[in-house]
């Protein structure tokens, strides 16, 4: 497994630095062999990045134990680890997983916003898990009419809390979404039809075409295409099975 690039950088200007971001995410640990060796395999692509974006499902099974299993694979990266959780994080123990990864130096963004001095450059992150919710008008299928006041409640209070954050690190260049679920039908393109209401939800993508930031980070999809746009932002798919990691030069304007 090694890192390739993707297909162009988010800012223009030749004389700009270059900000080497490694995105990845859907790791799945769950202590086993194949596992352990996949995370290791991850964490020498990563040895090399100014910046580490984990796009959530570190876990398999949402256990404190998988996440110290993450910790310890990538201990010895000097960049900064910034993740948010995924479905898998979230069915276990998600506070005990949260707590595992912060406490092992990763910095985990449920519904907020950071700011990071990483290559000269200050970097805005907004990170959110995002949720289900259809695209174009096609919802989840199935749900009671509880079950879709439930969610309609969700995507509003995450796409709220992924506006303020963009709204926080307006002044940052670079500014970057990280997210599990995707905002995007076009990353989704390869998966069944009838998966891709429980893939994403189009409503994340209006906070971003609001702000447009330089760069959008999602995992879940793993059959998905890698790269689609919402207006001039770039998405990105990292969970592309079965090598998910992938580097990114992001040219930042001085």
């Amino acid at each position: 497994m090694g890192g390739q690039p993707l297909p162009a950088a988010v800012l223009e200007g030749a004389d700009s630095p270059i900000l080497k971001v490694v995105a990845g995410g859907d790791l799945h640990c769950d202590g086993g062999r194949a596992s352990l060796l996949h995370l290791r395999e991850a964490a020498l692509v990563a040895a090399g990045a100014d910046l580490v974006l984990l796009a959530g499902d570190l876990t398999a099974n949402g256990r404190p134990a998988e996440a110290a299993a993450v910790v310890e694979a990538f201990a010895g990266i000097r960049a900064p680890v910034v993740a948010v959780l995924g479905n898998h994080d979230l069915a276990g123990s998600p506070e005990a997983v949260a707590r595992v990864l912060e406490d092992g130096g990763v910095t985990v963004l449920r519904s907020r916003h950071e700011v990071l001095d990483t290559a000269g450059v200050q970097v805005g992150i907004a990170g959110t898990t995002g949720c289900a919710g259809g695209f174009h008008g096609r919802p989840v299928p199935g749900l009671s009419r509880g079950e879709r006041r439930e969610q309609r409640l969700r995507v509003s209070a995450e796409c709220g809390a992924l506006e303020a954050g963009l709204r926080a690190i307006a002044s940052c260049r670079p500014r970057i979404v990280l997210m599990h679920y995707s905002p995007t039908a076009e990353t989704l393109q390869g998966e069944p039809a009838r998966l891709l209401p429980l893939l994403g939800c189009d409503r994340f993508a209006v906070p971003i075409a609001d702000h447009a930031p330089d760069l959008v980070v999602h995992g879940h999809a793993h059959h998905g295409a890698l790269e689609g746009r919402i207006d001039r932002t770039p998405v990105f798919n990292v969970a592309l099975a079965p090598e998910p990691w992938r580097f990114h030069e992001l040219a930042v304007a001085a």
